[in-house]
């Protein structure tokens, strides 16, 4: 982010008043659909953008053919696969796949991106736990995933001071 201000303020002070800028500053952009399909299933921390029309889809974006194009998939929160640990919650998320169950990539223009995306996140996998593709959402204002009578939502973290809760914690001292 600094650096892109920086590059602004050179462009600015010394470039050609003409000149237009035209750099990708959304959030990370991969190298391939198949780097992304491995950080999925391995459950690594994925940059992402929630669909500015449907709360449950976000986008992870590609590179694709030329310049001037994204290419992102689409993957979905199952609100009904999710647990809470540590005050933090997590939903199984699927990847949308085309009828012959490969990856979906779909693919748009660099100017049409404010129409159909919403807040960045980043996806944090569960671990520590026998689970695949359980994440949670941390949002750039800071808000978390929450989920609550199967429905998600976002919010602050909410500790659940349970006595297994108090035990587990009693137990690493």
């Amino acid at each position: 982010m600094y650096k892109l201000l920086g590059l602004d303020w050179i462009q600015n002070s010394y470039g050609d008043e003409d000149s237009k800028r035209d750099w990708f500053i959304h959030t990370h952009r991969y190298g391939s659909s198949n780097e992304i399909k491995l950080l999925f299933t391995q459950g690594k921390p994925i940059s992402c953008v929630q669909s500015s029309t449907n709360e449950s889809e976000f986008y992870i974006y590609c590179y694709s053919e030329g310049t001037d194009v994204i290419g992102y998939i689409t993957v979905k929160i199952n609100p009904s696969d999710h647990r809470q640990h540590m005050g933090l919650h997590y939903c199984s998320f699927e990847m949308v796949t085309n009828d012959d169950n490969s990856q979906n990539i779909s693919i748009i223009k660099k100017d049409q991106l404010d129409s159909i995306e919403g807040e960045g996140a980043l996806m944090l996998p569960l671990q520590n736990e026998d689970v695949g593709n359980m994440f949670t959402l941390v949002y750039m204002d800071w808000d978390v995933l929450l989920v609550q009578d199967g429905k998600e939502s976002k919010g602050a973290p909410i500790v659940d001071y349970t006595q297994d809760y108090v035990e587990s914690i009693l137990k690493l001292q």
